[in-house]
């Protein structure tokens, strides 16, 4: 027997607007795209930590522990970039699938603050090293 609940969620079920499959091919590619961003901004950030640690180093002027916050932050928000896009893409050809697309919010704002911070502290070594140099 079905119950009266159950026949709502088929009739709802019937009428849904299914996507058209030239839709459904734009949204993945779109998402490949999208994802190839994430990764192309995780990698940078990785390299850029990396490079920051480099040059540090050498650099006699700047204390040791400034360095290594400044790499360790850049490299950990980078495979944060790689992992969270990795998700992303994931939900996005998860919702295409079934034409459930919606807009990604949370993701953007942890990015932006990562990559704010990550200046914040470039513009802190930055005013060290010159008041350093100054003085």
């Amino acid at each position: 027997m079905v119950r009266s609940s159950e026949r709502q969620v088929e009739h709802a079920d019937e009428h849904a607007p299914r996507p058209d499959n030239q839709s459904t091919g734009r949204t993945f590619l779109a998402s490949e795209r999208t994802f190839l961003a994430w990764l192309r901004t995780g990698v940078a950030l990785i390299a850029l930590g990396l490079a920051s640690a480099q040059v540090g180093l050498r650099d006699p002027r700047l204390p040791l522990v400034v360095v290594m916050l400044l790499a360790v932050f850049l490299v950990a928000s980078g495979v944060l970039c790689v992992v969270v896009g990795s998700l992303r893409h994931s939900h996005t050809i998860n919702e295409a699938e079934f034409g459930r697309i919606r807009p990604a919010r949370r993701s953007a704002f942890v990015v932006t603050g990562l990559i704010v911070a990550a200046g914040s502290i470039a513009m802190l070594v930055v005013v060290f090293i010159a008041r350093d140099a100054a003085g």
